[in-house]
């Protein structure tokens, strides 16, 4: 007999059960499905283990965890069949998920997940299991974070190779002034040789002329000290002038570490040494002969430039620039790179490389350059020593890149404090006004 409807008149054959029946084998699918998932996953994780060859593994997985009991043949027999006779074994289905439970808490801290991403990344190709269509896939997300790697590699290699000419450009510039220094101290003992070893004519040495002996020039007039106090006169000369030489060739090549400063600040100066050379042509007595004032104000301008390249104040700027700023930030850049590395080795040895890397390779090192730009504020605020370079600064810098999220920590942990006391202090003043304390209500009856 067949089916009868609510009215009470017979079903149509077409319509019984239609869409139940369409219903249960949709679920069956999925049933189906999901059971050739966790036979993939169970290879994957028995593989995994396997080449591992982790004790626990092999002292018998079926005892842990109070699971069921599975051995390998057992479960190696399982996995030879299909979904279809899988789900029509019911114990079957039970030992496959113990054996995954129980692989998986052998194989953590990686997962199925991260084994797969990390066999992308590390052989390059694709898995039978790989992401639903209309995803990046697995393999390709492993190459994105490859190229990622390699650009971070390259910039990391870039950042050691600046900081090391930073490093040895600013050594260079203190054991300049550290030497002018010297050569200073050697020409006031130079003014005393000369008092003594020419009374007449005072603690300035002697110059070629008609009225004095030439200083140097060996002459029969001249005494041994006197020879000698003149050949150290001139060799001191001879050095200042070769190290205000390199002082400048110093000052221009450090004008290139800071190109964009340059950029923005040359045509002022440019602007103010033009008007500084007009000012001296105007002194000029007598003028120059011919009235060329265009070459002459070009000459005076060539000098100025060159004076301005020369000066001690100009290499303290850039010493102090270079050691308080540019070293610290990429100190703090490199630490937050090798921490970056060196969390890839770690995901690469414990197979626990996730696809969030790709975002997270690039935001570390961000907050390490920023961190070691802001570690001169944070640090030394107002530091006096200008031009010396600070190593206790440097190596704060690189200890903080690579430790950012300590710190960064420590901040977000003093701002909720902060936050908390500052919320504490006006919680009265939220609670709306009532009746003064030590008054009673009136009473209304």
């Amino acid at each position: 007999m067949g089916e009868v409807a609510m009215d009470g008149s017979e079903m149509p054959p077409q319509d019984r059960g239609g869409p139940d029946n369409a219903s249960m084998l949709a679920e069956e699918d999925v049933l189906l499905e999901e059971i050739e998932k966790a036979r993939l996953d169970a290879v994957l994780l028995l593989n995994f283990v396997s080449e591992r060859k982790e004790p626990s593994y092999q002292e018998g997985p079926g005892a842990r965890n109070g699971c069921a009991s599975w051995t390998t043949e057992e479960l190696l027999a399982i996995l030879r069949r299909t979904p279809a006779e899988i789900h029509a074994r019911p114990k079957d289905w039970a030992v496959l998920l113990a054996a995954i439970d129980q692989l998986a808490d052998i194989a953590r801290p990686a997962t199925v997940e991260s084994i797969r991403f990390t066999r992308a990344y590390v052989d390059g190709g694709g898995d039978v299991r790989d992401d639903a269509p209309g995803r990046l896939s697995r393999t390709r997300r492993a190459k994105w974070l490859k190229r990622m790697y390699i650009v971070l590699c390259a910039l990391g290699l870039l950042a050691v190779f600046g900081a090391m000419l930073l490093l040895h450009h600013v050594f260079t510039g203190r054991l300049i002034l550290q030497r002018l220094t010297e050569l200073a101290s050697a020409q006031t003992t130079i003014h005393l040789l000369t008092a003594q070893a020419f009374p007449e004519v005072g603690s300035k040495p002697p110059e070629g002329n008609s009225e004095r002996p030439s200083c140097g020039s060996k002459s029969p007039g001249l005494s041994a000290m006197q020879n000698g106090v003149c050949d150290r006169a001139t060799d001191l000369a001879r050095k200042r002038q070769l190290t205000y030489l390199q002082l400048e060739v110093w000052n221009r090549t450090a004008d290139r570490f800071f190109l964009i400063p340059n950029l923005v600040f040359r045509p002022s100066i440019d602007r103010i040494m033009s008007d500084e050379a007009a000012l001296l042509y105007r002194n000029l007595d007598p003028s120059p002969p011919g009235g060329d004032a265009t070459q002459e104000l070009q000459k005076l301008v060539r000098r100025l430039t060159s004076d301005w390249d020369r000066t001690e104040l100009r290499t303290e700027a850039m010493l102090a620039g270079m050691s308080n700023y540019g070293i610290p930030t990429l100190l703090g850049f490199i630490g937050a790179v090798i921490f970056v590395f060196r969390r890839l080795a770690t995901h690469l040895e414990e197979w626990t490389l996730d696809s969030r890397e790709r975002i997270l390779v690039w935001l570390r090192p961000m907050l390490g350059l920023i961190f070691g730009g802001l570690a001169s504020l944070i640090f030394e605020p107002g530091s006096s020593d200008i031009g010396d370079l600070k190593l206790s600064l440097g190596l704060l810098a690189f200890v903080g890149g690579y430790s950012v999220q300590y710190i960064f920590d420590l901040l977000d942990g003093f701002v909720m404090r902060a936050t908390k006391a500052d919320a504490g202090r006006a919680a009265p003043s939220l609670i709306a006004p009532s009746q003064p304390s030590g008054r009673s209500e009136p009473d209304t009856h």
